[in-house]
């Protein structure tokens, strides 16, 4: 299927490319914050034992919490990509349609169900 007879691009996409890139923005904003946060429990060298455990812990939290914004983000910029390209919507390898209710609760999809469970390996093999 040519690109010429695929799904138009969403009629709303610039609006769309404008919400991932502020989402972007804030999204790189809460990386830093929680990278910053890590490193604050380990300022104050005269801790003890169960502050130290505690600042540990205070550590684990942002750095997951970090981790989780980067993997957010990560999909946020191939959401963009997508939007960019006009690919949104259609199955990169098909060239079908993707469902709307994929497309909103992951936008940053580039397959179909039937083709997603084709890439899948077998729970059986």
């Amino acid at each position: 299927m040519s690109r010429s007879d695929a799904a138009p691009r969403p009629p709303n996409s610039s609006q769309l490319v404008g919400a991932a890139e502020a989402a972007l923005e804030t999204l790189a904003e809460e990386i830093a914050a929680k990278e910053r946060q890590a490193l604050d429990p380990r300022a104050d060298c005269a801790l003890d034992a169960a502050d130290a455990s505690a600042a540990d812990e205070a550590v684990r939290r942002a750095l997951a919490k970090a981790e989780n914004a980067q993997r957010l983000r990560e999909q946020k910029l191939v959401t963009l990509a997508i939007l960019r390209e006009g690919t949104f919507g259609v199955c990169g390898s098909c060239g079908a349609d993707i469902d709307p209710e994929r497309m909103t609760a992951l936008p940053h999809t580039r397959l179909c169900v039937r083709c997603k469970q084709a890439h899948e390996p077998s729970p059986h093999s």
